[in-house]
């Protein structure tokens, strides 16, 4: 997986939408030419994922932000797009979600986000010294290899450095 473009930035709910947003275009901008469907899927997948990030590493406290760390990255080799969030929160994420209870008002985001990617996942992130700085939860999307448009991953990589800015987003 080559990571084409990393960013972090505090974000709350309500800047969800403007993330989403960035995310779209950014997948655009490294050459990566989705399909209606597939750019719905990136946009309901980002959304539960960056969604549940901020829930999970804030509480339930009066303070609804959450720093996180959002990355893009591409298999061309697999002709895969992989979105991931990762948060600070040193606690394992919850990565069951069922459907079996019909009054439930939450708990239904990632069987959503199950059927709309081709493969999700998480891992713990460890510093040098191998104590936990946080959770990365991912998902990933399979891209017909035409859609690459002409643009290498090379030169993305080259061009996510100039381009990665901090986003406003309060």
């Amino acid at each position: 997986m080559n990571r084409v473009l990393e960013f972090s930035t505090t974000v709350t709910t309500a800047s969800l939408g403007t993330i989403r947003h960035l995310l779209s275009e950014e997948v655009v901008r490294v050459g990566v030419v989705l399909d209606e469907s597939r750019a719905y899927a990136l946009r309901v997948c980002s959304s539960e994922f960056i969604d549940n990030a901020i829930k999970h590493s804030t509480g339930q406290g009066p303070r609804k932000e959450a720093e996180l760390s959002i990355e893009i990255g591409v298999d061309r080799e697999r002709d895969r797009l992989r979105i991931t969030v990762t948060d600070p929160n040193v606690v394992e994420p919850a990565m069951n979600s069922s459907i079996d209870d019909l009054d439930a008002t939450s708990g239904r985001g990632l069987v959503v986000a199950d059927g709309y990617a081709d493969d999700i996942g998480w891992h713990q992130r460890l510093d040098l010294q191998g104590q936990p700085t946080g959770w990365s939860v991912w998902f990933e999307l399979d891209l017909e290899p035409e859609t690459f448009d002409q643009a290498t991953v090379a030169e993305a990589e080259a061009q996510s450095k100039a381009v990665a800015r901090p986003v406003s987003v309060a």
